[in-house]
């Protein structure tokens, strides 16, 4: 289990969850001493007062190795290629995973591949054209609004689940801002992809 979340949209979403829990008075007002976290497996575990509490985070495994590749690709000079095991390498990321994520990237036009012994990859477009929600729809992966946050399948206000209504608000300021996310956003703040 990583003892650090240091991925930036891993960041946000929980700083985005603990806020909408506040305010629906589901847990009390934290102080940085009260609050101790832990991101494995696509589950974030918090300890808030010594008391566990996990979250579930919506993203696979694809996804997140998808926007870490292009973030960094965004990170590198326009006129470098970075190469799949420098990728796979620097992101720590299975190689044969990391091929297939990438051919999913150059079929979807968000990357150009250049093949040959001094190849690699680039953006397609610019960092700023690509939105975190472009990648995520690339690969089935987006917040949908009937989604239920108990994975009980269908959810909406007909037939909702026992946390639809407190879910409804943290989901709309996630999807809003995979929507409003670019890579140049996240790419340029200098945090650890």
């Amino acid at each position: 289990m990583r003892s650090v979340i240091n991925n930036p949209l891993s960041k946000f979403y929980l700083k985005v969850v603990i806020e909408i829990l506040t305010k629906n008075k589901l847990i009390l007002p934290l102080n940085n001493s009260s609050l101790k976290c832990c991101y494995s497996n696509n589950v974030f575990v918090i300890m808030l007062n010594n008391k566990f509490q996990r979250l579930l985070m919506q993203l696979s495994n694809t996804s997140q190795y998808a926007i870490r590749v292009l973030a960094y690709i965004t990170n590198k000079k326009d006129s470098e290629l970075t190469n799949a095991m420098e990728l796979a390498e620097s992101l720590t990321i299975p190689y044969k995973f990391l091929t297939k994520i990438m051919a999913e990237l150059v079929k979807a036009d968000l990357v150009k591949s250049i093949r040959g012994r001094d190849g690699g990859y680039r953006l397609k477009r610019s960092a700023s054209a690509i939105m975190v929600d472009d990648v995520l729809n690339l690969f089935n992966d987006s917040i949908r609004d009937e989604q239920c946050v108990l994975g009980i399948g269908f959810c909406d206000n007909s037939c909702k689940c026992a946390l639809h209504d407190q879910w409804m608000e943290p989901k709309l300021l996630m999807q809003r801002m995979f929507r409003e996310s670019s890579l140049e956003d996240i790419a340029g703040r200098g945090c650890k992809i």
